[in-house]
């Protein structure tokens, strides 16, 4: 009865926002304008421009080795016409925008730039590999948007930002005792020590917030390699490639591809292989980008 009584007593903590603020305004417009395929670029520009810190580190994410712009960058909208494109600044913003609110500097455990180095490499590698994928959900006639399968990777793990912001302490004690090399024990260690993990944390956030419903479901079954309900394909694609990113990060060295999950979306096995190398040439600057984003929090 106590467990069921501190879960419900994070659930409502989490839902009622108490101790966060509500989504910033600027991500609420940018999510309506997320679904909106013909807004016009100076709208978007117009609205990240509305908070001067976000301006700011699109047009520095734009001017990062990552992207290698010849030239300097000087406003949002030169941002997404030389560099970004529209839909990536859209995503970009509403991610720094979301995560800007949560302050975790209380838990030292916490690699921040970890984390959002993590987030980067796999939006990346599920963007590129979007397209690839053939399995079908019921009623899909194509492929992830490969859009929301960049901003889902962004999110994917923002209940880690939820707790941590929350409980610090409690969290700190759990990132001290998991095993970071074995993909789903940090959720073994959240539930003995608070009763949830970040998964079911960030799925609460993210239905409060009116987050995507792909996204939501990417949230909330993307560690779940069976789940075959809805938005399937896109929850396995992005969980196939956290885990990936996942044992990287713990091992630094070749990556272990997930071929049974890829053959189960449909992926070939030489397209995983040409989207990994990709990434993993580009994780230099990638670790750069994760800096920027860490300045948000």
């Amino acid at each position: 009865m106590q467990v069921t009584d501190h879960v419900s007593e994070i659930r409502t903590r989490v839902r009622s926002l108490t101790d966060l603020p509500p989504i910033p305004a600027v991500a609420q417009k940018l999510l309506v304008l997320l679904t909106n395929d013909n807004v016009e670029l100076d709208e978007v520009a117009r609205t990240i421009e509305m908070d001067p810190g976000l301006s700011a580190r699109i047009i520095g994410l734009a001017g990062s080795a990552y992207f290698g712009s010849p030239q300097p960058i000087y406003s949002v909208k030169e941002a997404i016409l030389k560099v970004l494109g529209l839909n990536m600044v859209k995503s970009l913003a509403i991610s720094v925008a979301i995560s800007g609110g949560f302050k975790v500097d209380k838990c030292r455990e916490f690699d921040i730039q970890g984390y959002w180095g993590g987030a980067m490499l796999t939006a990346e590698l599920a963007q590129r590999l979007a397209g690839a994928v053939s399995a079908r959900a019921d009623g899909e006639t194509a492929p992830p948007d490969l859009h929301i399968a960049y901003l889902g990777g962004l999110l994917h793990n923002l209940g880690l930002l939820v707790l941590t912001h929350l409980y610090p302490a409690e969290m700190a004690k759990t990132y001290a005792s998991v095993d970071r090399a074995q993909p789903g024990s940090l959720l073994v260690v959240e539930r003995e020590v608070l009763g949830v993990d970040h998964h079911e944390t960030g799925t609460w956030l993210a239905q409060r917030w009116h987050l995507p419903q792909e996204v939501i479901a990417v949230m909330s079954h993307h560690h779940e390699p069976d789940y075959r309900g809805e938005a399937w394909p896109i929850c396995l694609l992005v969980g196939m490639c956290a885990r990936m990113v996942q044992r990287q990060q713990a091992f630094d060295e070749e990556m272990l591809l997930e071929i049974d999950s890829a053959d189960t979306l449909g992926i070939p096995e030489s397209r995983l292989e040409r989207a990994w190398d990709a990434c993993e040439h580009q994780r230099g600057e990638m670790t750069e980008m994760a800096k920027l984003f860490a300045e948000a929090a």
